[in-house]
């Protein structure tokens, strides 16, 4: 039988280049779009552009000095913490509990796992349209609703207390279904062995899921809180469109209750037309998701495997 010649990865005379042309590409495109705008936006920060001159002159930390004295920045942080906070304890919990549900299926479980993941691929621009409406204190469904209820009609969007939460449950309810299909690949991932054991040594319901489904399901978990918390400090469309206001065109409102780091980096840069303040933020928040990463790593790392 005649051998079959493969290409060679080790450097010499006869090593193809092949496996570096497959690389090229993806290297060239984290270069373009990832590596290069970071140091550029380390750049800006440094500096100030002027939009119609396009003129940088170079400021230091100025921009970063002005941030830290901004009371607008400083609320906006704790908002964008807040807004994470609040996605994050409730859409672990809830996409596990839903995972749980739909891996106890036996008939329709891709109908249900269709139906909870279909937000997913729904145009967030059209959700935040949608959810506009639902919220509308008039018309809406969610004080029909409430009114069915006998609970007073709410102001939602228009309520400097409730704006972030009632945009934090939009995003709650759009994002769910991605990390569920998450938990569920991890619970379909345990053996089957392990319950069977556990089952003969009499372990119930609730143990079983407290000394098996948990602790295996550790990895799962620590990805799905660092993949929220990213998407949490990073949101932005859907507050752009549900509280930009009618008048003067910009988000975060009313009175700056929803205002995060996302959308004041926004208004600075393109409404306000200071890119080196702009930038800053951009920097501080890309600093900022990297240190809560790596805590989320420390607190939940699982140096196990089965």
């Amino acid at each position: 039988m005649p051998k079959v010649k493969l290409f060679r990865l080790t450097r010499g005379a006869n090593s193809t280049p092949f496996p570096y042309l497959v690389i090229y590409p993806a290297f060239i495109y984290v270069l373009i779009f990832i590596i290069f705008p970071i140091f550029y936006l380390l750049f800006l920060s440094l500096a100030g552009t002027d939009q119609f001159s396009k003129v940088s002159v170079f400021k230091g930390f100025d921009n970063y000095e002005f941030l830290l004295k901004d009371k607008l920045f400083w609320k906006a942080l704790f908002q964008t913490l807040e807004f994470a906070a609040i996605r994050l304890v409730a859409i672990v919990p809830l996409s596990l509990l839903i995972a749980l549900g739909i891996n106890q299926v036996k008939r329709f479980r891709a109908y249900y796992t269709l139906a909870y993941f279909s937000p997913i691929i729904t145009s967030t621009a059209a959700v935040a349209l949608i959810w506009l409406w639902i919220y509308d204190p008039s018309i809406g469904l969610a004080n029909y609703g409430l009114t069915l209820l006998g609970i007073p009609k709410q102001s939602f969007l228009l309520d400097t207390d409730l704006a972030l939460y009632s945009i934090a449950a939009v995003s709650i309810w759009k994002d769910v279904g991605w990390y569920m299909v998450i938990f569920l690949a991890g619970l379909q991932g345990i053996p089957e062995q392990f319950y069977e054991a556990a089952k003969i040594d009499g372990a119930g319901v609730l143990a079983r899921f407290k000394n098996i489904t948990l602790p295996l399901l550790g990895p799962t978990t620590l990805l799905v809180m660092v993949i929220a918390t990213i998407a949490a400090l990073r949101e932005f469309t859907s507050i752009f469109i549900m509280t930009r206001s009618s008048i003067s065109g910009e988000p975060g409102g009313p009175v700056n209750s929803t205002l995060t780091l996302v959308v004041y980096m926004f208004k600075n840069s393109f409404l306000y037309n200071k890119y080196g303040v702009g930038a800053g933020i951009a920097i501080i928040l890309l600093i900022f998701i990297a240190v809560m990463t790596a805590i989320q790593f420390r607190l939940f790392k699982v140096d196990w495997e089965y």
